[in-house]
């Protein structure tokens, strides 16, 4: 009966004096990776079916963290081509050089370039997907 009383007493006096535990402490995530593009969209207005088109949009670090795409996901109809595997340091920019081929469009639509970073995003501790588009009307 004395072992529960002292171990009572020792929890009790603990929490009531103010101690905190590691777990309780508030850590607020700072984000140091931030990027902007020049544009998100792209509107490529009527193309003639078998027309191809080529456009580009520009990443910009603008962080403190260095940038590193995981991989880039888009249409068949769609060619990306950017320096893979490159790190983008604070700072620095990159493009995407952006090449679409009409011959197997038949209708209006607006296509999605799908990016996913390395980079993982604190708030929601996932990694950063962000999308750019394109739209064009087909005629034939």
């Amino acid at each position: 009966m004395k072992v529960a009383f002292i171990v009572l007493t020792i929890f009790f006096s603990n929490h009531m004096y103010g101690q905190k535990s590691f777990d309780s402490e508030v850590v607020t995530p700072v984000e140091t990776t931030s990027f902007e593009f020049d544009k998100t969209y792209v509107d490529l207005g009527k193309v003639t079916k078998g027309e191809k088109k080529i456009f580009s949009y520009e990443m910009r670090n603008t962080g403190k963290d260095n940038i590193e795409i995981d991989y880039l996901d888009y249409c068949a109809c769609t060619e990306v081509d950017y320096p893979e595997r490159k790190i983008l340091k604070p700072g620095e920019s990159m493009v995407f050089n952006v090449t679409f081929d009409s011959t197997t469009k038949d209708e209006e639509e607006t296509i999605e370039i799908a990016m996913e970073l390395k980079n993982v995003d604190p708030k929601s501790g996932l990694r950063y997907y962000l999308t750019l588009d394109y739209h064009f009307i087909i005629v034939k």
